[in-house]
């Protein structure tokens, strides 16, 4: 077992949503992502266990509820770094996480999530639905990235996703520990993140393969 292999089955057994073999070949070909989404009664909701941990997120499959694997920034790099040579270009700061692909696949391209959090987790109870992104995060190699700043020149630079990384969403409280988010629009084959707060430090990832049916998408 390698040291990365190593590093993400701590990461998985440690939140407790590991999931079974079948499980595996199910989210890495959806087959339904056609299918609409549609809020869930809250009979249904209702049925989400009390969360392990004081955050998890997560969606209604086949198999039952499953929850998405938490992960956290391994590092910051700078991108385009030629730019400073140049005294009014900035490079832009990029948060790097590990491996190239989640291991949980809705099989939608709008699915929708539950976030469950306990009352120790004021921090979450707390956030407005301007503080909950959803990001799409560039595949390089064995990791993922996501710009953290945008602007290219010292007259626009600022801290913050880019625009064309972050997807809308609509967020809707359920309970005093409920909410749910489920993106505006339909997503694309790719790697995500949900990210609870204003800085994309860790998040849950989960992937969209509803083109690619024979696996992961594909660093573009």
């Amino acid at each position: 077992m390698t040291p990365l292999t190593f590093l993400r089955f701590c990461i998985v057994a440690s939140i407790g949503t590991q999931l079974p073999a079948s499980a595996h070949a199910w989210a890495a070909a959806a087959e339904n992502c056609s299918n609409p989404v549609e809020a869930l009664p809250s009979s249904t909701w209702q049925s989400i266990t009390p969360p392990k941990n004081d955050v998890e997120v997560v969606y209604l499959g086949r198999i039952g509820w499953v929850g998405l694997n938490h992960i956290d920034a391994i590092r910051q790099a700078l991108a385009h770094r030629k730019r400073s040579f140049f005294p009014w270009m900035m490079p832009q700061i990029v948060t790097v996480f590990p491996f190239s692909h989640a291991l949980e696949a809705p099989e939608n391209a709008a699915p929708l999530f539950y976030v469950n959090h306990s009352d120790t987790a004021a921090h979450i109870a707390d956030l407005g639905p301007h503080e909950i992104h959803l990001l799409r995060l560039t595949p390089r190699g064995k990791v993922r990235e996501i710009e953290v700043t945008s602007g290219a020149s010292v007259f626009d630079f600022r801290p913050g996703f880019p625009s064309r990384r972050e997807i809308p969403v609509s967020v809707n409280s359920l309970s005093n520990s409920i909410f749910s988010i489920q993106p505006k629009e339909h997503l694309t084959d790719g790697e995500y993140m949900i990210v609870l707060g204003p800085v994309a430090a860790g998040g849950f990832e989960f992937g969209v393969h509803c083109v690619e049916k024979s696996g992961p998408a594909k660093a573009r």
